[in-house]
């Protein structure tokens, strides 16, 4: 039974892993569509909207910034934890 439990706690880590990878990719994925539809909106209303869209577009390009800076740091927490995880699979505690 002990052995079962091991094996359904180390899958589990790797699912876990997985999962948080791919919600916090695809957050910051459907942030950019949000925004740059929203800017085409604003953009395609009317030709008198040059400072709001000049505003847009610097926000956007620091949410890409943010969103590669979020990038790394997901591969730094998962190349960490993926190393963590299978240090505990090869030492056997």
């Amino acid at each position: 039974m002990l052995v079962a439990i091991e094996f359904l706690s180390f899958i589990s880590r790797v699912f876990s892993l997985a999962i948080r990878l791919f919600a916090n990719i695809m957050a910051g994925h459907i942030l950019l569509k949000i925004l740059i539809s929203f800017l085409y909106i604003i953009m395609s209303a009317h030709t008198c909207f040059f400072i709001p869209t000049i505003v847009g577009v610097i926000g956007i390009s620091f949410i890409v910034m943010l969103e590669i800076f979020v990038g790394i740091l997901q591969v730094y927490i998962f190349i960490l934890l993926l190393i963590i995880y299978m240090g505990s699979v090869i030492s056997l505690h």
